[in-house]
């Protein structure tokens, strides 16, 4: 229901769509009333899809990229494919949408004129520790996106890091069918979804670090 008039035609005109999973991608092109080719484009298999997205883009056929759930390129798949396009001359354009970063932020009841976003937290190891040592002086309002059955150990790092009582909100499913907003703080988050484990596509927003005055002596 949210998909515009305009996503419509563009997907009409496509010679090819390329979908991160051709699977939901025919649900929508359906729900649309819309028969094209589909071709799968993911993480995996970028590399050989970019060179024939291109030939494709240097015949002459007009190609639309979907991803599942979010803006191609925006911790989607999809880079290489603006950068294929780019690199024979093509024109590039996005169509609106819902997003799940911009959505989430405006409804968490956190600020949001300035936001830094973070897309996934790095799995383990030093780099997660690097990142989460970097975000705790970070004053903007932070956006990460999370895997279900990763929300409770990203919920508890950040907490480790960033201090328990940060005020935050879990945005789950949104614009879909079991939208949920959840509010509170990192401590009690963790505490939430550790009891009611979270389902599909999960965005959390998170309130920045306080303004910090140094002591007088």
């Amino acid at each position: 229901g949210d998909a515009p008039p305009r996503l419509a035609e563009a997907l009409r005109s496509a010679a090819v769509v390329y979908a991160e999973d051709t699977r939901r991608a025919r649900i929508l092109l359906g729900h649309l009333g819309i028969s094209r080719p589909l071709r799968s484009y993911f993480a995996g298999n970028e590399a050989e899809r970019a060179p024939e997205l291109a030939r494709r883009l240097e015949a002459g056929d007009t190609v639309a990229l979907l991803t599942d759930a979010g803006m191609p390129t925006i911790s989607d798949p999809g880079l290489s494919a603006v950068r294929a396009a780019l690199g024979v001359g093509a024109a590039v354009t996005g169509l609106p949408g819902p997003r799940a970063m911009p959505l989430a932020a405006a409804v968490s009841g956190l600020p949001a004129d300035r936001l830094a976003f973070e897309g996934f937290l790095p799995r383990k190891g030093a780099a997660r520790r690097a990142r989460l040592a970097s975000l705790a002086a970070e004053p903007r309002t932070m956006v990460f996106f999370s895997a279900p059955a990763r929300l409770v150990a990203d919920l508890e790092a950040l907490g480790a890091a960033l201090g328990g009582g940060r005020a935050c909100a879990v945005c789950r499913e949104l614009t879909k069918l079991h939208e949920e907003v959840w509010r509170g703080t990192l401590e009690e988050a963790a505490g939430h979804w550790g009891e009611i484990p979270a389902r599909g596509e999960v965005t959390l927003v998170l309130a920045g670090a306080p303004a910090h005055l140094p002591d007088g002596e």
